[in-house]
């Protein structure tokens, strides 16, 4: 009897608990489906394999004009953010609009190729008509950075990386000794 009543208590208080984190990470990830929808599609994702094992996964998001202006649109309705809040995010965005700019994120189960960063054996290109690029600025961002594009995940990482261009219709390939992930882009959007 006693086993059953404690049951029935761990069940009280563990179901308001698990609703209101579901409702937490709804609200956190936002209610605008359009949005994720024509997020879900201008994302695109690779995967490498060695010997049947995943060696590296990525996904990559062409971060242009039409996405920003969107996303701003959707950050303003789902998050409610003070005049000077929603200034901030929107100059940190168009910031980027400067060069041709990506949203990454990455993950590898080997601990010697897990960072895109500094010191990584990764090396990021992206190949346009005028030439293959290599990136100019890779820049790791934080666990809830972006975290409304890829979900919230604690196994990779997430990374803003940058190429001294404007073109933006070309092939990113993050390339090590262990393969290569390529990701085919076509930014049919005025900027």
């Amino acid at each position: 009897m006693k086993s059953r009543r404690k049951v029935f208590f761990a069940l009280l208080f563990a179901v308001p608990f698990l609703l209101s984190g579901c409702s937490t990470v709804k609200k956190y990830m936002g209610n605008s489906t359009v949005f994720k929808k024509q997020i879900e599609q201008k994302i695109k994702t690779a995967r490498l394999y060695n010997d049947f094992k995943t060696a590296a996964i990525g996904s990559a998001m062409l971060l242009n004009r039409k996405f920003v202006d969107e996303y701003l649109k959707f950050y303003k309705q789902e998050k409610q953010p003070s005049y000077e809040m929603f200034q901030k995010k929107k100059n940190e965005l168009y910031a980027y609009l400067n060069e041709t700019t990506f949203l990454i994120k990455f993950y590898s189960p080997k601990d010697a190729f897990k960072s895109l960063g500094k010191g990584s054996k990764w090396q990021i290109s992206f190949s346009t008509k005028d030439g293959k690029l290599y990136a100019s600025k890779i820049k790791e961002t934080g666990p809830s950075d972006w975290s409304y594009l890829f979900g919230i995940n604690d196994w990779n990482k997430r990374y803003i990386v940058k190429f001294d261009t404007k073109e933006s219709s070309g092939i990113i390939t993050i390339s090590s000794i262990l393969g290569k992930l390529k990701f085919n882009f076509r930014d049919n959007s005025k900027k």
